[in-house]
């Protein structure tokens, strides 16, 4: 077995034994990580490494709006599907327009969620190591 082999496979035993809220936290750290490379990818003019990070940043996204629970989170799921679809017309306008700013907004506004949501499943105890 190759050692980026056994990363991938601890790295999917990793994901496959997380919690729900853990699950959150890595897409939120994957979008983020996603969104970077499609903001290089353009500052280079790499176009084939922009649509493969920026197609990989919607499905990210996707998988977040689909993680909604709408009937019991209510407002705050309806507000973070609202800001998720933002994100993706967004997302959109930079794959027409060749510069870096759409990713710069899109990054700037899922940091700080990403912040909260790793501060409150902490301070929860949803993850491992809180408390300690």
């Amino acid at each position: 077995m190759l050692p980026s082999q056994g990363a991938q496979r601890y790295q999917e035993a990793s994901v496959q034994s997380a919690s729900p809220e853990r699950l959150i936290g890595l897409l939120y750290a994957e979008a983020l990580r996603c969104l970077a490379e499609a903001r290089d990818a353009v500052s280079r003019g790499d176009e084939s490494a922009k649509r493969r990070w920026m197609r990989k940043s919607v499905d990210v996204l996707a998988e977040l709006l689909g993680s909604l629970n709408m009937q019991h989170g209510q407002g705050v799921a309806a507000g973070l599907a609202t800001l998720y679809e933002y994100l993706a017309k967004r997302l959109l306008q930079a794959h027409c327009d060749e510069n870096t700013e759409p990713f710069d907004e899109i990054i700037g506004l899922l940091t700080p969620i990403k912040d909260a949501w790793d501060h409150i499943s902490h301070a929860s105890g949803a993850l491992p190591g809180a408390g300690t």
